[in-house]
């Protein structure tokens, strides 16, 4: 999804009333949300339509106002906002390094812990449980 400019503008003005800037913390038009929108959207495109659908309803209104409005009225589009921007906001490295987070780390396990075996017993009679993985066939 490409934003046009009055839904970039539209999107940082709700994204700012959702993620305001606060001591050491950036606001969502600091971390530059708009940025990261695309990457948002493209691991999840069902998300596009309804945002297209909040950004053209939120224009020209007060970005508070309306944000209480989908959250008391239209909870789906307001859960769509709130998870696009949370996720957009959390995408720029410069948020993660302030919070601290630096992605996920393997932490092995302590092989000298001991597991109770009855405790593996029932995963142990019940048997590999996975969900095969799709094949691509070469045409």
């Amino acid at each position: 999804m490409s934003l046009a400019e009055d839904e970039r503008e539209t999107l940082l003005k709700l994204a700012d009333c959702l993620i305001p800037s606060s001591k050491g913390r950036l606001s969502a038009t600091e971390a530059h949300v708009d940025n990261w929108i695309n990457d948002v959207l493209q691991a999840r495109p069902d998300l596009e339509k309804p945002l297209s659908r909040v950004l053209r309803q939120g224009r020209d209104k007060d970005p508070a106002d309306f944000i209480e409005q989908l959250r008391q009225k239209k909870r789906k589009l307001f859960r769509t906002l709130t998870e696009v921007v949370a996720a957009a906001y959390f995408m720029n490295p410069e948020v993660k390094e302030t919070i601290g987070y630096h992605g996920q780390v393997a932490h092995p396990i302590d092989e000298s812990l001991e597991v109770e075996p009855s405790l593996l017993q029932p995963v142990l009679q019940r048997g590999p449980i996975y969900r095969p993985t799709p094949s691509r066939k070469n045409n």
